[in-house]
């Protein structure tokens, strides 16, 4: 195990020049990437919930346009067929972040 670890730092050691990562304010943590992680999740698809890939690119296309803040979300909806025949039309709501 410990020799697994020691080859490990050895061949990925020019991955690891924390003094010029930090030089140039680079983070050299994983606590951005997990936070941005986290924060897609629950915006986006709920924390123990998941897409295939065509299921997440149409939330992502639909939560960019509730986040439009102008009348994409109203058009696409009040275009669709199913939806048009309904006795109401979609407004745009102010979006929830």
């Amino acid at each position: 195990m410990l020799a697994n670890n020691v080859g490990y730092f050895q061949t990925h050691r020019h991955h690891m020049d924390y003094p010029t990562y930090r030089a140039k304010g680079w983070p050299i943590e994983s606590g951005v990437t997990e936070s941005a992680v986290k924060l897609f999740n629950k915006r986006v698809k709920g924390t123990e919930q998941f897409w295939s890939l065509p299921g997440v690119e149409s939330i992502l296309v639909l939560r960019a346009l509730w986040l439009s803040q102008d009348d994409r979300w109203a058009r696409y909806w009040n275009t669709r067929p199913a939806y048009s025949k309904a006795a109401h039309t979609v407004t745009n709501p102010a979006p929830r972040v």
